[in-house]
């Protein structure tokens, strides 16, 4: 069970997912908000995403060993690309919110998708505490706010049992491994979101 990011470089994911592949060994990755129950909630409306908007900031914290861009970006980037289940065409990122000789900065993102479908993200460390993400179909808005763990639908707020997402999180691996499961649904997802981050720190 790794802490997100799972790697710093394409390069490194692309190693480890091949070396746990080969193993048939398990792997989790630390994508904490696909296992709160609100988010799941939101996915069991099987939705035809027409665009989705995403902010996951806060103030702080600086870290030495991890930019804004990749503390914050798993979150915001695990959950878009979980939805829409494809890798964008093309995206557009640059830094906002600049501070703190460069340590503290948000990322603005837009990511485009097949049938012209978009995604507009913003992450990072120099924000209003927030993990949002809104999503927006030709029948319903639904909003999920993985702070007080909520998910509104048209406009009416539903919130699941309240058992943790890292408590569910670490649950679903002790399963697997007790079980001797070899789950690699995540591996993709880890490809998908490092690619993404390389891409935007490129820009």
């Amino acid at each position: 069970l790794i802490e997100k990011p799972l790697a710093m470089s394409v390069r490194e994911v692309n190693e480890l997912c091949a070396d746990a592949l080969e193993r048939s060994s398990l792997l989790h990755v630390g994508y904490t908000d696909l296992h709160n129950q609100a988010f799941q909630h939101l996915e069991e409306f099987n939705i035809a995403l027409e665009r989705v908007e995403a902010r996951v900031t806060g103030l702080g914290p600086i870290r030495d060993d991890c930019s804004p861009l990749w503390d914050y970006g798993p979150h915001a980037l695990a959950m878009t690309l979980r939805l829409f289940d494809e890798y964008p065409a093309r995206i557009e990122a640059e830094r906002v919110n600049v501070m703190n000789e460069a340590k503290q900065f948000n990322a603005s993102v837009r990511l485009y998708f097949s049938q012209r479908r978009t995604a507009d993200l913003l992450f990072g460390n120099a924000g209003a505490r927030a993990r949002q993400l809104k999503v927006f179909t030709g029948l319903h808005d639904l909003c999920y706010d993985g702070i007080d763990g909520s998910v509104t639908v048209n406009g009416q707020k539903v919130v699941p049992a309240a058992q943790s997402a890292l408590h569910r999180q670490v649950n679903a691996f002790v399963s697997d491994v007790a079980a001797k499961r070899f789950d690699v649904t995540t591996l993709g997802l880890s490809v998908w979101v490092t690619s993404v981050l390389a891409e935007c720190e490129r820009q």
